[in-house]
């Protein structure tokens, strides 16, 4: 898996730009404190980060990680274009890369390309202060197949499990409603 994401190049790069270009993400920085420490986790281009930083909002502290890949790199590279500071972490498989607490964190468009969606999502919990924010769109896939793995589909009700027992659902539809819900918004309790 690791070797796909690397592999891919600058597909993935152009595909993200294109699929976020003039996207908002109001509905993370409405509910952000002044001088965040915010992690963008499985960023890719971290479209989130660059937008809040284009956006003013104010950042302690941002750290992205993701798999070595292009995509991250350009991400990592578009970041320290704007001089904003950022702690830049690559993913390998066995290893849990987070050390730090975090006030708010994102997982979009990450969690269905998961090997192991469950231990992801407890790894990102125990680094977030609580009270803290989580940002979440884990998508279903009734033939999930290549990078939507279906390990990643068996675990979904899991995962929910997992956050309606540590979480408060702050905003967004529920995960098991048609569509998938969308976009959710969790403080952790």
């Amino acid at each position: 898996m690791l070797a796909f994401w690397e592999e891919i190049g600058a597909w993935a790069v152009f595909r993200q730009a294109v699929r976020h270009r003039g996207r908002s993400f109001t509905f993370i920085a409405q509910h952000l404190p002044d001088d965040v420490d915010f992690l963008e986790y499985g960023c890719g281009i971290a479209p989130v980060s660059w937008w809040l930083v284009q956006h003013g909002v104010p950042l302690h502290w941002l750290t992205v990680i993701d798999v070595p890949s292009e995509h991250f790199r350009f991400g990592v590279r578009r970041l320290l274009r704007l001089r904003v500071q950022v702690e830049a972490l690559e993913i390998r498989p066995g290893t849990r890369p987070l050390e730090k607490q975090w006030d708010a964190a994102c997982i979009l468009e990450v969690l269905e390309h998961c090997q192991a969606p469950l231990e992801t999502i407890r790894h990102v919990t125990e680094h977030l202060r609580p009270g803290g924010h989580l940002f979440e769109d884990f998508t279903p896939h009734q033939d999930a197949q290549a990078a939507d793995l279906p390990e990643a589909q068996r675990e979904r009700p899991h995962v929910y499990a997992y956050l309606e027992r540590r979480y408060a659902l702050v905003a967004g539809r529920p995960w098991n409603a048609p569509g998938g819900g969308g976009t959710r918004t969790w403080q952790k309790c």
